[in-house]
């Protein structure tokens, strides 16, 4: 079963991997919850949310776990029945082909007898997917909860470092730093900030590059939507939380 710590760290770790491969994962050094826990800087906001998130983890794998276990004992059960019929089907066979003498008796006892030894695997090998379908669906469900957590998590960094964005659309604009036009479409909430220090995003780009920035209502806070002649890039924080949760719910299913 795997944790909410090792889920989070995991996070942490994809992210810098995806540093490296694809403009739409770039990504700061917002945090990394496992570190932060114990930081004595933590917010208190921050600190009861964890907490939150780790009894509902926990509560979630304990469940499982009762879930499993029911499992496991009704496989066992099904199995020492399958097995006292074979016997009782088994003796029936006999009986039946020492009162007839004939072999048809004997041959419809064997296929008796193998009929219930089909039934029997299928019963086993359903209660086998049954089980491992609970610990899988256990383990995505705390996947999902550590990554809603990150995500709370760096929106409460966010509020209290908006430079920590600042510095997310800077890294996202270098790759289109060339093209002579760029736009920027950002949350409301984010703009004042990248307004005041338009300066230091156009020292980022080429010298004959216009620059312009605007509110999009329609956008969830930390998206950075940039346009240029090349296309749309999507540079936002909770794009890359998505990427990140489809790539952890995948590791999951692989193991």
């Amino acid at each position: 079963m795997i944790s909410l710590s090792k889920l989070i760290k995991s996070a942490h770790a994809l992210h810098h991997e995806e540093n490296k491969k694809s403009i739409a994962l770039q990504t700061i050094d917002i945090i990394s919850p496992t570190d932060e826990i114990q930081e004595p800087g933590l917010s208190s906001k921050a600190k009861i949310l964890i907490q939150k998130a780790n009894q509902e983890a926990d509560g979630i794998i304990q469940s499982a776990k009762a879930e499993a276990e029911q499992i496991r004992r009704s496989i066992f059960e099904e199995q020492q029945a399958w097995l006292t019929e074979r016997e009782m089907q088994k003796e029936e066979a006999r009986q039946e082909g020492f009162l007839t003498g004939l072999d048809a008796g004997k041959e419809e006892g064997l296929k008796q007898y193998s009929a219930g030894l089909s039934e029997a695997r299928a019963i086993v090998a359903q209660s086998k997917e049954d089980y491992i379908e609970k610990v899988v669906s256990s383990e995505e469900t705390v996947v999902k909860l550590a990554a809603k957590l990150a995500e709370k998590l760096i929106f409460i960094q966010l509020e209290e470092h908006p430079e920590w964005f600042l510095e997310l659309v800077q890294k996202a604009l270098r790759e289109v730093r060339e093209y002579p036009d760029i736009k920027i479409f950002v949350h409301p909430i984010h703009y004042p900030h990248l307004l005041n220090h338009k300066n230091e995003l156009e020292n980022v780009l080429m010298s004959k590059t216009d620059l312009y920035i605007f509110p999009d209502e329609s956008l969830p806070e930390g998206s950075c939507q940039i346009e240029s002649p090349f296309g749309k890039m999507d540079a936002g924080i909770d794009t890359q939380l998505q990427q990140l949760k489809l790539q952890m719910l995948e590791l999951v299913g692989e193991e």
